[in-house]
Formats: C-alpha cells, sequence, structure tokens
C-alpha cells in the first residue's frame, strides 16, 4: 500500500484521470496522470501528484482552459457564418450580373433579392454581437491565463520543497521525467502536429484563391478577344446563345465580382483562422525546444541525479519562457475582431 507524505492528502482525480480520454489538445490531466501511474508503486512523486495543491493548479488551468476554448469556438463558428454569408451575396450579386440571370423568372429575382438582403443584415448582426461582447478579447484573455497556469504546474512542482519522508534526489529526477515527458515532449507534439494541421488548411484555402485567378483570366480574355473581335467561329453560335458577343461587358463584370468575392473570403478566413502564421510560429517554437532539449537535457538530468535543484529549476524556466513567447507572438497579432473584414488589432500587454 503507498504511504504518503505527512501534510499530504489525496485528491479525487488521480485515478479515475488514468483511464481518461485525452481529446484536447490542451489536456494536461490526463498526460500528467498516465506519466504518474507508469512509475513504480513506491515513487516519490506520485505523494506530490496526489497533493491537494497540485489538483488545485490543474484545477485552475483547467478552469481558464475550457473558458478559453468556448470563446475561440463562439468567435470562429459566429465568425465563419459572417463570413459565408457575405461571400454567398457576393457571389450571388455576381451571377446576376451575367446575362444568363435575364432567364430567370422575376420571382427567383425577388427572392435572390430577399436573401441578399437578408445575408447582409444578419452579418451585420453577428459582427455587432461579436464586437459588443468582446469575443476576441475573452478568447485572449482565457488563452493567456491558461497558458501562464499550464506553465505554472509543471514549474512550481519543480519548486515545491520536498516533503519530510520523501527521497529529494529520486523525487528531483522524477520531476523532470514528468516535466519532460507531460510537458516538453506534450508541447513538441502538439506543435508538429499544429504545423501539419494550419499547413493542411493553409493549401486548402488555395483552391478558392486559384479559381478567383482563373475567372480574372477570363474576364481579361473575354476583353481582349471583344476588343480585337477574335471571337473562335467554331462555336460562336453558343457564345451568342450565352450572349457572350453581344452582352461581354455584362459577362467581364461577372466574373470580376466572383473573382473579388473568392478573393475577399480567401483573405478574411486567412487573417481568422491564421493558419499560415500559425505554421510558421509552431515550427519556430518546435525548432527551439528541440534545440534546448538536445543542448540542456543530458547535463540537466545529471544534475537532477545529483540533487542540483536549481539546475532543473533553470530548465524548467527557460521551457516555460519558449512557450510563453510563442504565445505572446500570438497575441500580438490577434485574429481580427470583425471577421469579415479588416485586419488583427495589436494587443496592449
Amino acid at each position: 500500500m503507498q504511504t504518503m507524505a505527512p501534510g499530504l492528502q489525496p485528491n479525487p482525480w488521480t485515478v479515475a484521470a488514468a483511464g481518461h480520454t485525452k481529446n484536447s489538445p490542451y489536456d494536461q490531466r490526463s498526460v500528467i496522470a498516465e506519466h504518474v501511474n507508469s512509475l513504480p508503486p513506491d515513487a516519490p512523486l506520485r505523494a506530490l501528484h496526489a497533493s491537494q495543491a497540485f489538483d488545485g493548479l490543474i484545477k485552475s488551468y483547467e478552469a481558464a482552459d475550457a473558458s478559453a476554448l468556448k470563446a475561440q469556438g463562439r468567435y470562429k463558428f459566429w465568425g465563419w457564418i459572417a463570413l459565408m454569408l457575405t461571400t454567398a451575396a457576393t457571389l450571388v450579386s455576381a451571377t446576376m450580373l451575367i446575362p444568363v440571370s435575364d432567364w430567370l423568372p422575376s420571382a427567383a429575382k425577388t427572392w435572390v433579392g430577399r436573401f441578399q438582403l437578408a445575408a447582409v443584415v444578419v452579418t451585420f448582426a453577428i459582427v455587432w454581437a461579436l464586437k459588443k461582447h468582446g469575443a476576441i478579447d475573452k478568447w485572449i484573455t482565457s488563452r493567456a491565463e491558461a497558458e501562464r497556469l499550464r506553465g505554472a504546474i509543471f514549474y512550481d512542482l519543480v519548486a515545491a520543497p520536498v516533503p519530510e519522508g520523501l527521497d529529494a534526489n529520486r523525487l528531483l529526477s522524477e520531476k523532470l521525467e514528468l516535466l519532460q515527458a507531460a510537458h516538453v515532449e506534450y508541447q513538441r507534439s502538439f506543435y508538429k502536429s499544429g504545423v501539419t494541421r494550419h499547413s493542411n488548411q493553409s493549401w486548402h484555402q488555395n483552391l478558392p484563391g486559384r479559381t478567383a485567378r482563373l475567372l480574372a483570366a477570363f474576364a481579361i480574355a473575354l476583353s481582349i478577344v471583344s476588343s480585337f473581335g477574335w471571337w473562335p467561329r467554331f462555336f460562336s453560335s453558343v457564345l451568342e446563345w450565352l450572349l457572350v458577343i453581344s452582352q461581354t461587358n455584362r459577362w467581364e463584370m461577372g466574373f470580376n465580382t466572383f473573382a473579388s468575392g473568392l478573393l475577399t473570403y480567401v483573405s478574411a478566413y486567412s487573417l481568422m483562422n491564421q493558419d499560415e502564421r500559425n505554421a510558421a510560429l509552431y515550427r519556430h517554437s518546435l525548432e527551439r525546444l528541440g534545440a534546448l532539449v538536445e543542448q540542456d537535457l543530458p547535463t540537466v538530468q545529471a544534475a537532477a541525479s545529483d540533487g542540483n535543484a536549481d539546475r532543473v529549476l533553470k530548465y524548467a524556466g527557460d521551457v516555460r519562457q519558449i512557450l510563453e513567447a510563442d504565445h505572446t507572438a500570438w497575441q500580438f497579432n490577434r485574429p481580427p475582431a470583425d471577421p469579415t473584414v479588416g485586419l488583427p488589432e495589436n494587443v496592449k500587454l
């Protein structure tokens, strides 16, 4: 039976967390419990992990993390709705510019106009609500607090005094192992998957961008062909039926409006989701963490075996500094308050 150190009380989640499913990239509870539960039954770290003080650190992080995820989800969901409505209204307008729209019955044109009006009104309402309720500020503030508390979990664990009756050197080595496995390597894994995820999402944005460039090229080609009368004879009847020859300018305006709508969507979505920027930021942080581990970890492990708590604490501080620098950079260039247009605002730290 495990013996608890004096002054340390078991917490209710120590055993239950072992089977907890990691369904969030920000989950730390199950990652820590998984590592601790892999230790021998007499491991000193088990006693520290079971303390109410350590449980309090985890709970504080989880509360801030839940708040951040909720605020992030609210902003991205409603922002995406507003962006899609704006884009749809623009593309519908482009459709009404081309001559074939004349073939639509008047009732259909009326409903198209109503849809455009409704899309614009709903978009304005969403943007107004996001700004009024400070969706971005709530997301940024709660995420910053969550990341601060995440770092505090491991830094405070390393800095915590050795409870009476525990092997100090062994506990220090186990603290370092937990820091490395549940924080450093966990973050490196998160950054690796983040680079892939954001890079793939950024690539998907190329489809509407390429479509926009293709439509713009069609508009330019129409303008050149129309100016010089270079209409191909072998399907001139089709062009005449589509009113391309007689109303070239309307086709040009339609293609240009389609292209403008798609490019606006790509630009606004990129600002809202920040895929290219996050991929680059994660890659940089991953490289910095990798360099720190390669250069310092062997000597820090030796220092932990010798009971050099100051050296282990310095390593924990260096890790924390890299991770906080990553988040500070993200804060300085936040997503835009208006997800449909505009640049992100700078944040004062």
